[in-house]
């Protein structure tokens, strides 16, 4: 599948969502401020760090926005994980809030830029039941809406093999969410509408503009009990892509996925199988992983495995066959603050580029071994 970023030409652009927000957060202020109840407050994240491939023939990337990373292009990448992020948030009363959110990380122009990844505006019909209208980040799969603050995953980065295969991060449209309790039983259900235009960039690593993703219609359910979640999500959407001039391609994009995270407090155990399909262009494809590690007060050792292969061995859809064996330490050793060694093993099969980009003759069902460093925070 194509490597998304959103454009500055966006399906709503960004300038126009913020006119939008702003007009509407004008409106909401004031009739707040009547009664004295407008409540703002900023805040932020960010990880600095850098990783090593053993890969010349290829470059290792955390995700598909990056149009190079560890080992073809520099032996130690800075840019691999690194990003800085600041959120503001604000509290009208009577149930209103927004929140705009923008994060600096490298993108598809070669650049460390910023990009809002948030700004949409919620309205809390009843202490259960919420809607939201804007930019919102799509919950594709388990960590998605908190997939780029590191300091709240325990290892380095979302696994490729799953996180990369819908690189679609957020929609400009609406979505709603109700909670309701049973007994020490939560159910969380979510349903979301939206569109967006992005660019795309191919395994060669040039881009591909103006790719369009309309009617991104999804709708996902967590049940948590104890110390277990459990969570299901299906979503698809139309996409737009000019493949030669005058010939345009109208495939539909479906993404399946179930997980599972058990977490009683001193060890915890995370998995998630999703699958994929766009159309004709990429059969359906099955991803999982699985992560585990275990609390020794500021000291989290854990490991885990991520795989990814077609469902037939059909040599167009075997690009993306890659697997990935992780071990790594997370040091908590300040407050909102922690230290994470990785080490990755990638495995890709006989003519498999995996996710690497920049991809040269010999990398294909090759392997990779990875190190990473990264500190994480929070403020």
């Amino acid at each position: 599948m194509p490597h998304y970023k959103n454009t500055s030409a966006a399906a709503l652009p960004a300038t126009r969502l913020l006119a939008v927000l702003v007009a509407m957060l004008c409106a909401a202020g004031g009739a707040a401020a009547q009664d004295n109840d407008s409540i703002f407050s900023v805040s932020g994240f960010g990880t600095v760090g850098a990783a090593h491939s053993s890969q010349t023939k290829g470059d290792y990337v955390a995700d598909q926005f990056q149009t190079k990373g560890t080992g073809y292009s520099d032996s130690w990448s800075a840019s691999t994980d690194s990003k800085l992020a600041a959120q503001l948030d604000g509290k009208f009363g009577h149930g209103l809030s927004m929140v705009v959110q923008v994060v600096a990380a490298p993108r598809t122009n070669g650049r460390f830029s910023p990009r809002i990844e948030w700004a949409n505006l919620k309205y809390d019909v009843t202490p259960d039941l919420s809607v939201r209208a804007g930019r919102i980040a799509l919950p594709t799969y388990m960590s998605s809406e908190t997939r780029l603050v590191g300091y709240t995953n325990f290892m380095i980065r979302p696994p490729v093999e799953t996180y990369s295969q819908f690189n679609i991060t957020n929609s400009d449209g609406i979505d709603a969410s109700y909670r309701y309790t049973a007994g020490p039983t939560t159910n969380r259900l979510q349903a979301w509408l939206g569109k967006t235009e992005v660019d795309a960039i191919g395994t060669n690593g040039r881009v591909i503009r103006g790719i369009k993703a309309t009617r991104i219609e999804g709708v996902a359910n967590t049940v948590e009990y104890g110390a277990l979640s459990v969570r299901a999500s299906a979503m698809q959407s139309k996409v737009e892509l000019m493949a030669a001039p005058g010939y345009m391609l109208r495939p539909l994009s479906t993404i399946f996925s179930l997980g599972a995270t058990y977490d009683p407090g001193q060890w915890f155990v995370q998995g998630e199988v999703s699958r994929s399909k766009l159309g004709t262009i990429i059969r359906s494809q099955l991803a999982s992983y699985v992560t585990a590690g275990y609390r020794l007060n500021s000291l989290t050792p854990y490991v885990g495995f991520s795989h990814v292969q077609p469902d037939d061995d059909l040599v167009k859809l075997s690009l993306r066959k890659q697997s990935t064996a992780s071990a790594g330490l997370r040091w908590d050793f300040r407050k909102n603050m922690d230290l994470k060694v990785q080490l990755d093993r990638v495995s890709l099969s006989k003519g498999s580029d995996g996710f690497f980009t920049n991809a040269k003759p010999g990398l294909a069902g090759g392997s990779a071994t990875v190190a990473s460093f990264a500190v994480d925070f929070i403020f």
